[in-house]
């Protein structure tokens, strides 16, 4: 998923693979400076992701269930 401020800043939230393991990984890009701001081990099987913000402030959360998510 990606959270597009301008088309120079935008938050990136998605899954990815380091080794054997599955990482959500949520970065955020300011024209040229890019930084990952968490990395997440998450569990096999299905996730949900959901961001949420408002003008100033954005929340990035992953759930198993799509019920109980985790910040």
């Amino acid at each position: 998923l990606t959270l597009l401020m301008t088309n120079q800043h935008r938050y990136d939230c998605f899954v990815t693979r380091r080794g054997d393991r599955r990482v959500l990984v949520v970065r955020y890009v300011l024209e040229l400076i890019r930084h990952t701001a968490a990395e997440i081990i998450l569990p096999e099987g299905p996730v949900h992701l959901r961001i949420t913000g408002t003008k100033t402030v954005y929340t990035f959360a992953w759930s198993r269930d799509g019920a109980a998510f985790a910040e």
